[in-house]
C-alpha cells in the first residue's frame, strides 16, 4: 500500500530521494578512512624509523582514521536522513530539497552550519570501530601471512576474510 501510494502521489522518483547523499557518504568516507590510515601509518613508520607497526599502533591509527573520516562526512548522513524523512511528512511540512547542494545551502542558511553535524558522537564511534574491525585485522594478517605466502592473492584473500570476520564481530 505504501509503495503504491508513493508512486501515485509522488511518482517513481520518490524511490530515489536522497540517493546522491547516500552514495556520497560511503564513497567519501571510505576514501578518507583509508587515505587517512595510510598517511598516519606512513608518518608513524617514518617517525619510528621502522617498516612495521605493532598491533596496538595499527589499532589506534585505524580508530583515529575512522573517527576523523566520519567527522568530515556526517553532513551527508544528515542530508540523507532528511531526504528520506521528507516523504513521510505532510506536504506543508516537507522541506523539498531539490539537490544535495540545495540541501547543504538551505540547512546552513536556515538552521546554521552546526546542524550538519547532528548525531556526531554515535556516528563517529560506529565508524571508528568498523574501521578498527576491518583495517587492523586486515593489515596484521597480511603482514603475518606474508612471511609464509608472500604478498600473493591468497594472502590478500585470507587477510580480507579475517578482516570481514573481525568487522562482523565488532
Amino acid at each position: 500500500r505504501r509503495v503504491h501510494g508513493m508512486i501515485k502521489t509522488e511518482g517513481y522518483k520518490s524511490f530515489y530521494r536522497g540517493l546522491s547523499a547516500a552514495i556520497c557518504h560511503p564513497i567519501i568516507c571510505s576514501s578518507l578512512r583509508m587515505g587517512l590510515f595510510f598517511c598516519l601509518e606512513d608518518a608513524k613508520k617514518k617517525s619510528k624509523n621502522k617498516d612495521r607497526l605493532s598491533l596496538f599502533e595499527k589499532s589506534y591509527l585505524s580508530l583515529l582514521a575512522g573517527g576523523a573520516g566520519e567527522l568530515l562526512v556526517i553532513p551527508f548522513d544528515v542530508i540523507y536522513v532528511r531526504y528520506q524523512a521528507d516523504g513521510g511528512l505532510p506536504p506543508e511540512m516537507r522541506r523539498g530539497y531539490k539537490s544535495i547542494f540545495n540541501a547543504f545551502s538551505r540547512i546552513i542558511s536556515e538552521e546554521g552550519i552546526l546542524t550538519l553535524w547532528k548525531g556526531t558522537v554515535p556516528s563517529i564511534l560506529k565508524c571508528m570501530f568498523v574501521n578498527f574491525g576491518m583495517l587492523t585485522p586486515y593489515y596484521e594478517c597480511k603482514e603475518r601471512l606474508s612471511e609464509h605466502l608472500g604478498y600473493s592473492r591468497l594472502n590478500y584473500l585470507l587477510s580480507a576474510a579475517f578482516a570481514g570476520i573481525g568487522a562482523s564481530i565488532i
